[in-house]
């Protein structure tokens, strides 16, 4: 019978059921503490995602609020250039 057991263990010194019940234990045991490994991974990448998507909205939300400046103080200088063509105009100065 091989298994997870050291070589140390002969055959002829552990009942092959008893080998066997003890393999499966501990190969239960290693499967178990990789799931709590994985489980421990997979929660530290989900915090992680979280607060680095709570950073891209707080940014995107912050570019949202730029361009809306940007696109009010693009509106007020087209303003304050259609205004420099108004007393010429009022003259009868088109050009």
């Amino acid at each position: 019978m091989t298994g997870i057991l050291t070589p140390s263990f002969h055959a002829s010194s552990i009942h092959p059921e008893v080998e066997d019940l003890l393999n499966k234990t501990v190969g239960n045991y290693i499967k178990q503490k990789e799931h709590q490994k994985m489980k421990l991974i997979t929660s530290d990448c989900e915090t992680s995602l979280r607060q680095e998507n709570e950073e891209l909205c707080i940014s995107k939300q912050v570019l949202k609020k730029k361009i809306e400046e940007l696109l009010d103080l693009q509106e007020q200088y087209k303003s304050r250039e259609n205004w420099k063509y108004i007393p010429a105009l009022m003259k009868g100065n088109y050009g």
